[in-house]
Formats: C-alpha cells, sequence, structure tokens
C-alpha cells in the first residue's frame, strides 16, 4: 500500500497530466491569429510598463485589455453601456472557435473562468503558452455572455432613467402651467370682484 505522501504525489501528477492534455486539446483548436490576439490581452514590455506601476496597470496609469476585460460595468449610465459595448467588440474580434469548449460541461468551463480571473498579466506571461492561452480562451468565452447580459441590462436602466426622467419633466411643465392657469384664472375672478363692488346700487320705487 502505498505511503500518504505517495498517494498525494501521484494524485497531483495525474492532474498535471490532465490539464496539460486539456490545455494542449484546446490550444489546437485555436487559429494562430486568434492565439496572437489572445497574447495581446496581456502582452507588454518594459518601455510599456511605468516605473512602480501595479500588476494591471499600462503606461500612462490605464489599465490592460486583460484588466479592462475582468472588471464589472460600472454605475448605470451611457458612458458604462459604450464601456461594455467596446469590451464585447473586443471579445468578438478574437474570433474564438464557436465549438471552443462545447465538448466540457459548463461547471469546468467556469471553473478555468475563474482561475483566469484571479491572475495577473505578469503571472500568465510567466506560464507556458498552452495554459495561459486555454485560461485567457476560458475567461473570453464565458465574459462574452456575461457581457452581453450586463449590456441587456444596463440598456434597460438606462432607458428607465431616460423615462424617468422625462415624466419628471413634464410633470413639472404641467404644474407650472397649472399654477399659471391658477394665476389667471384668480386675476379675472379678483377683476370681476372689484368691478361689481365699484358699479352703483340701483334701488326700484
Amino acid at each position: 500500500m502505498p505511503a500518504p505522501g505517495q498517494v498525494g504525489r501521484l494524485v497531483g501528477k495525474a492532474v498535471k497530466d490532465f490539464e496539460a492534455r486539456f490545455c494542449r486539446s484546446r490550444v489546437e483548436r485555436i487559429s494562430h491569429a486568434t492565439r496572437s490576439r489572445l497574447e495581446d490581452l496581456v502582452a507588454s514590455s518594459e518601455d510599456e510598463m511605468g516605473e512602480g506601476a501595479g500588476e494591471d496597470a499600462v503606461a500612462g496609469g490605464g489599465r490592460s485589455h486583460f484588466a479592462e476585460l475582468k472588471a464589472d460595468p460600472g454605475a448605470r449610465g451611457l458612458e458604462s453601456l459604450l464601456a461594455e459595448v467596446n469590451k464585447l467588440q473586443r471579445v468578438w474580434r478574437l474570433e474564438l472557435p464557436a465549438d471552443l469548449f462545447a465538448d466540457l460541461s459548463e461547471k469546468l468551463v467556469d471553473a478555468w473562468r475563474a482561475r483566469a480571473s484571479k491572475e495577473y498579466p505578469a503571472n500568465l506571461e510567466r506560464m507556458k503558452p498552452p495554459r495561459r492561452l486555454t485560461l485567457l480562451a476560458a475567461l473570453c468565452h464565458v465574459r462574452q455572455t456575461e457581457i452581453t447580459d450586463s449590456l441587456a441590462d444596463l440598456f434597460i436602466q438606462l432607458v428607465l432613467k431616460i423615462n424617468t426622467r422625462a415624466e419628471r419633466k413634464v410633470d413639472k411643465e404641467l404644474s407650472a402651467e397649472l399654477k399659471k392657469i391658477g394665476a389667471r384664472r384668480a386675476c379675472c375672478c379678483g377683476s370681476r370682484r372689484r368691478r361689481c363692488r365699484s358699479r352703483p346700487a340701483r334701488y326700484g320705487g
């Protein structure tokens, strides 16, 4: 019977071998052009990185495409909507194969997406290409659906916001118009009362 430590090493090796085969099988389905585009998400050079910049930072204090892809949408509004559109277009331009993860469970793909989202660009660059490309592909594959859903939510929220503002504007204009009508009626009534009081009284006889 193998010792506990030996069992652990055997299991670890089996997992490592499975993941290596898994990554190779995914990368084989990805065209060279798409691989290059995936690499561009995290590619950086010493000239691009500012001195003392954070793991997700690029020159000029901005964020890498990888960090932007991972980020959740900001406060509801037109700016957030356009930012999500840009993210979705970036994912579309990767041209990931439609059947890249078709033979896998959603749970497994989500697990690789979660692993990718926890990584920094510098860590990914140190990985072997098959593993790096698989992690990036899993992230982009799942994010495409997530970003599409967030776009729908943002659009609905933006429409509701516009409708609310329009209703408030109409209510305000209607209220102002009613006040004007009320003021004119009050003025007319006051003038009538003054005319009545100024007329001389007539007595019969």
